[in-house]
């Protein structure tokens, strides 16, 4: 096998490996930031805060919970 079909073989597995991602807080000053940094390299986000904000960004691959992990229910217990 020669190196393009090589090289175009790899870009077909990393496209179909979409990466995750999962942000607690972030509708706060540094959520925010990070889901718009996570979003522009492509990733999947998934965000949670006890409320949404407005500057959250309206994306296809952005999806908000409204969550409040402090109640009891909304998290996993140990």
């Amino acid at each position: 096998m020669n190196g393009r079909k090589l090289t175009g073989l790899v870009l077909l597995l990393k496209l179909k490996m979409m990466i995750k991602i999962l942000i607690t807080g972030c509708s706060g000053l540094v959520g925010i930031h990070l889901v718009k940094k996570c979003l522009e390299k492509g990733y999947d986000v998934y965000g949670t805060d006890i409320k949404k904000s407005e500057f959250l960004p309206n994306h296809p691959n952005f999806k908000f919970q409204e969550l409040d992990l402090l109640i009891n229910g909304n998290s996993l217990e140990p």
